[in-house]
């Protein structure tokens, strides 16, 4: 509002000066930014018969934050959500309310590792046909054994099909790295994340 921006941290209310992002103009954040502009214009567009879809399925999917803690999505944050995963793995934005929810794990996560390439490997059981099931990957690191890597650290590298339940990441330097993969629906629903520690040689 105004000057001021009005929040919620870890339950405590608080207010702070607006300020714009130190680094406002990178690619990942540009290409976020347009497909949530047009994933925006899409829900604009939406029927109110559409819109109260996702209100229900709102109110019957509370989302998991980082803390394990159960938050409620409005409508239209889950179909941003949902939708901008879509856009980023090569589909279209859909209207359709998801009919369920992906709680499959991978397992077997596992790596090989030749001078600053990783390669990622695992298994998953089969639940969904190939052609609606990927898996996301994104990377954390170098850094230190010390750090505890987690999500808000990484960077995403892009995503393998179901077929290939592999992926190759050429690194910029050895060191230790956090990989963090899921399987993601082609409908924008997503599993949990695994993980693994790999260290790369030069």
């Amino acid at each position: 509002m105004g000057a001021l921006v009005y929040n919620t941290w870890r339950g405590i209310n608080y207010v702070k000066i607006h300020t714009d992002p130190a680094t406002q103009f990178s690619s990942a954040q540009v290409t976020l930014r347009g497909l949530t502009a047009n994933v925006t214009v899409a829900w604009q567009a939406l029927s109110d018969g559409t819109r109260a879809q996702w209100y229900t399925y709102a109110n019957k999917h509370p989302s998991t934050s980082c803390l394990a803690e159960r938050t409620r999505l409005t409508a239209y944050n889950w179909y941003v959500r949902i939708n901008v995963r879509r856009l980023l793995l090569g589909g279209a934005i859909s209207s359709v309310v998801p009919a369920f929810e992906l709680k499959h794990n991978i397992t077997n996560l596992n790596y090989d590792t030749d001078p600053l390439v990783i390669y990622i490997q695992w298994d998953f059981p089969v639940a969904y046909s190939p052609a609606t099931l990927y898996y996301e990957v994104y990377r954390a690191g170098p850094h230190s054994p010390a750090v505890h890597a987690n999500i808000k650290r990484a960077l995403r590298r892009g995503h393998a099909t179901y077929i290939s339940q592999f992926f190759e990441d050429s690194v910029p330097s050895a060191g230790i790295y956090t990989y963090f993969v899921r399987p993601i629906h082609s409908t924008g629903i997503v599993a949990p994340w695994s993980r693994i520690t790999v260290t790369a040689v030069a």
